[in-house]
């Protein structure tokens, strides 16, 4: 099966996947899904919005498979995203530094969120009229290149300008992948995946796999208009996030007793100084989707020098107590299918897309909580503590045992 998917990835196929019974085909107790439909991306590029629904067996041992296709006339209100490549044009860091000035405000928090705001508006303007159409800046980079080398048989003196063409040719491509890479949010890529129309194949796949075209209520009654679905999704969530969480038994404090000394001498809230922050943030991998707030990790490592300043002051805010406004609490709730066939929206994982301070405050404390795990947390418990491995729970056991069936076998 895995040679199937490989072979099927090498031909450039995608495979739509299914709602109703989860297999296509019978024989006595065997069940199967032999049944497929694959599209190419010159199909997802005219049809996104499509789904495949298995029918029932009747008067057959293979299960028919209904397709349908429609168009979506759905516009989306866009907000501010922040595009990796922009890092890569010779006057992004100009621009920063423009925007990026004093806005006459004591608290930090509140500072930040209005550079932002004024920066994120700012760059989408320049984008429109500075850095332009990134494919067609690769055509034009392209005829660039191709008219200097035609006359550079003719003229020697231009096999400079000819150097020029052809890193701006290189800077255009870079970008144009960039770009492409961080819209079809695949974080990891192999060597030869460098390639535009892998980027667009993925866009296209991810986006209809992202699509909802129907859900199921919990009443067993199917919903196939958008409005319908969206009303739906926010009412189920929101009773699902109202319900009171499980009661825990109460921690026994004396278990601790042995310990206590050393816990009231963990300096876990000292506010923390600029070499810190910076090793929190790079551990923020750069590709991960952005936030609410629309920047990405990518922003805060490239524009560091820029805006370190005005980053430290709202870190270190927060641990000395600053109110935090909504603005960096705020997060976007995304639902992932748990299986190719989620129906009802229990089958949908919800994960929330924080802001990048966020995600830094977070590592700061888990960075300083993370080397004293293993003097606070027993060592049977191995999950989830570094320099431990939840096998080991399953290791120990089948050694005890191996040990137990030897020394049986040797009659002691």
């Amino acid at each position: 099966m895995n040679y199937f998917k490989d072979q099927s990835n090498l031909a450039g196929l995608y495979d739509l996947g299914f709602s109703g019974p989860k297999f296509t085909w019978r024989r006595g107790q065997l069940w199967e899904r032999l049944d497929r439909i694959f599209v190419n991306s010159m199909w997802l590029n005219e049809f996104i919005h499509n789904s495949v629904q298995h029918l029932s067996m009747t008067g057959s041992d293979h299960r028919p498979l209904l397709m349908k296709i429609s168009a979506s006339n759905v516009k989306h209100k866009t907000s501010f995203r922040y595009l990796n490549m922009w890092s890569s044009h010779k006057d992004f860091f100009n621009q920063v530094s423009l925007v990026w000035r004093d806005c006459h405000t004591s608290n930090p928090l509140i500072k930040l969120w209005k550079l932002q705001k004024k920066l994120g508006r700012h760059l989408s303007n320049w984008n429109w009229k500075i850095v332009g159409d990134i494919n067609l800046n690769v055509v034009e980079a392209e005829k660039s290149v191709a008219n200097l080398e035609a006359e550079l048989e003719i003229n020697p003196d231009v096999e400079k300008d000819l150097l020029i063409a052809n890193k701006n040719l290189m800077n255009a491509i870079c970008m144009q992948e960039d770009f492409f890479a961080q819209k079809a949010a695949k974080t990891r890529f192999c060597e030869g995946d460098r390639n535009s129309k892998y980027f667009h194949a993925w866009i296209k796949f991810r986006r209809k796999w992202n699509t909802i075209h129907k859900i199921k209520e919990t009443d067993g009654k199917w919903l196939h208009s958008k409005d319908l679905i969206a009303t739906n999704a926010v009412k189920y969530y929101q009773i699902l996030f109202k319900q009171p969480s499980a009661l825990r038994p109460s921690i026994q404090q004396e278990l601790f007793c042995r310990d206590e000394n050393f816990m009231w001498g963990l300096d876990l809230t000292s506010v923390p100084g600029e070499e810190e922050i910076w090793s929190a943030l790079a551990s923020i991998y750069s590709p991960k989707v952005a936030g609410p707030d629309g920047f990405s990790a990518d922003f805060y490592k490239k524009s560091w020098k820029i805006i370190k300043d005005d980053i430290i002051k709202v870190v270190q805010g927060f641990f000395r107590g600053l109110d935090v406004p909504n603005y960096f609490k705020c997060c976007n709730i995304t639902l992932i299918p748990k299986s190719s066939s989620a129906i009802p929206w229990d089958l949908f994982k919800p994960i929330n897309l924080t802001n990048v301070i966020s995600k830094m405050i977070s590592k700061v404390i888990s960075n300083r909580l993370q080397p004293l795990l293993p003097k606070l947390i027993c060592e049977n418990q191995s999950a989830f503590i570094k320099g431990r491995s939840i096998v080991e729970n399953f290791y120990l056991p089948k050694n005890w045992c191996w040990i137990w069936t030897s020394n049986a076998e040797g009659g002691t």
